[in-house]
């Protein structure tokens, strides 16, 4: 049974986040250039930054300002822009939103 868990405003567009997990819990799964890439545990008011912290450190061929959430709802894939080297060194924070049950972080390699 899915349930309602959180909406993020981003972009102007409203998100809806849905629970999705399966007998370990709910989780999301970090793919790319960091050390432990995989399935990780996903609790309430984890962010991007969290994630790549958890799934870290960031391999050093990582592209940091290219990263990817990447989130189902309702059937159809939605791709989210994230900047690690702009909240790293700026401190701007506008692209770390928060993650849902299910999510795909994608860091690529440069």
């Amino acid at each position: 049974m899915n349930r309602l868990l959180a909406f993020v405003i981003l972009s102007s567009s409203l998100l809806a986040c849905r629970s999705t997990g399966d007998a370990s819990g709910p989780q999301f799964r970090v793919e790319g250039a960091v050390a432990r890439p995989g399935a990780h545990h996903w609790h309430e008011d984890l962010t991007a930054f969290d994630a790549l912290t958890i799934a870290g450190p960031a391999r050093t061929d990582a592209n940091l300002a290219r990263a990817e959430l990447v989130r189902t709802c309702d059937g159809r894939e939605q791709r989210i822009a994230i900047d690690f080297e702009r909240m790293q060194s700026l401190g701007d924070t506008s692209s770390n939103v928060l993650l849902c049950a299910g999510d795909v972080l994608v860091v690529p390699a440069r």
